[in-house]
């Protein structure tokens, strides 16, 4: 779906039937081949369920039904989603065949954990538009002065996605009676990622535990560079409870291109306050 490259890593003279039937699915191999080269993309992400599109040349679409989660979960993909209405034909690809027509949606019913299902939906005709590149400053600092990140989309996260502008409950960012029109509420685990494009000289914030968490357990604020190779620690809150004061962040950046937001401790609420960084290098 992602129209990468496809490699085989195990040993070819000595796989099974089973191996080789999936190495070598025709209708999987021809939507990852098509000769369009569009890459599937994001159109529906609700923690653990998520589904791709793939526009194809055919004027159909290919489509990825994931369950990442532990639990059995029915996944729909809404027709409005992937540049189609009415009723369209859907095919199954691993299957290869005809499921029939289904009017606005298609779900996958059931799908166990870490199971997919990989449909094709429409009819042959001219190709669905691809979607429209993001604007730059939606995703990265383009500008000099301020950027407040939950301004930004986030690139990538794991656990628990980040709610912004509110603690992680919808409620005002409140940390020591003060409250903070912008940040990030958490809930542990959770990891997302920002990126900076090597423009912020100062990242600056202020993190707490939610006064709303009754739990037991700590929590534990850490700030990474993202850099796959580095994976430095630029700050390090130490264990937190909700008695323990709130913490300033307040370190400088020197060529740093994305940054990781780190809120260890299983089920903790905590608040990214104020999450800024400062450039004087514009586009």
């Amino acid at each position: 779906i992602l129209a990468a490259p496809l490699m085989a890593g195990n040993n070819l003279t000595t796989m099974t039937e089973n191996v080789r039937k999936i190495l070598t699915a025709p209708e999987l191999i021809a939507v990852n081949q098509d000769k369009r080269g569009v890459q599937g993309y994001k159109v529906y992400d609700n923690g653990p369920c998520e589904v791709y599109n793939k526009p194809l040349s055919d004027g159909t679409t290919a489509v990825l039904l994931l369950n990442k989660g532990r639990e059995k979960a029915d996944i729909t993909v809404s027709w409005d989603k992937i540049g189609l209405s009415g009723t369209q034909p859907v095919r199954d690809l691993w299957e290869r065949k005809d499921l029939g027509n289904f009017k606005d949606s298609f779900t996958g019913r059931n799908l166990g954990r870490h199971e997919h299902k990989m449909i094709k939906v429409g009819k042959p005709g001219k190709p669905l538009p691809m979607p429209a590149p993001m604007a730059l400053d939606k995703y990265t600092v383009t500008r000099k002065g301020v950027t407040y990140l939950s301004d930004l989309y986030y690139l990538w996260r794991e656990g628990e996605p980040p709610v912004y502008n509110t603690s992680f409950n919808g409620d005002p960012i409140d940390i020591d009676g003060k409250i903070f029109k912008k940040g990030f509420g958490s809930k542990g685990h959770s990891t997302f990622m920002l990126k900076l494009h090597g423009r912020a000289n100062r990242f600056q914030a202020v993190v707490a535990i939610d006064k709303s968490y009754t739990g037991e357990k700590k929590g534990r604020f850490r700030v990474f560079n993202a850099d796959a190779f580095s994976n430095k620690i630029l700050f390090d809150s130490r264990e937190m409870t909700r008695e323990t004061p709130a913490r300033k962040i307040d370190i400088e950046l020197e060529d740093v291109d994305s940054i990781r937001l780190v809120l260890e401790g299983k089920d903790v609420l905590g608040n990214w306050a104020d999450v800024k960084v400062t450039s004087d290098k514009g586009l």
